[in-house]
């Protein structure tokens, strides 16, 4: 993977955090949130948390595994962004246009993801 990759995986996970961090277990959402909101290294987390480094990696990867399952069930970040992108077309569209955008906003909602 290279640097770009690396960055849009990491900005990737952290909108999941945001989306979901209330489902996960109180330790996984603690180590996420040192790890992606405040940048804190995996021997860094294991240091605050008292817990041996691969302790906080294993927390790290399956904290980022459930997020992404939750995700590929809920579809609630992939929901959220195609009402934005919908608001932001119909900010920018001709008052003409606007009927035929929700048209389509609501028949993309009603068949799902």
């Amino acid at each position: 993977m290279n640097e770009e990759e690396v960055f849009a995986k990491r900005v990737e996970s952290l909108a999941l955090l945001d989306e979901y961090e209330p489902l996960l277990a109180k330790s996984q959402a603690e180590a996420l949130t040192m790890y992606l909101r405040y940048d804190l290294s995996l021997g860094e987390i294991a240091e605050e948390k008292g817990i041996s480094r691969a302790a906080s990696f294993d927390a790290v990867k399956k904290g980022i595994a459930k997020l992404e399952s939750f995700e590929a069930s809920l579809h609630l970040l992939e929901i959220k962004r195609r009402r934005d992108r919908f608001f932001e077309e119909a900010k920018s569209c001709d008052k003409d246009e606007l009927p035929k955008l929700i048209h389509e906003y609501k028949e993309d909602s009603t068949h799902g993801i």
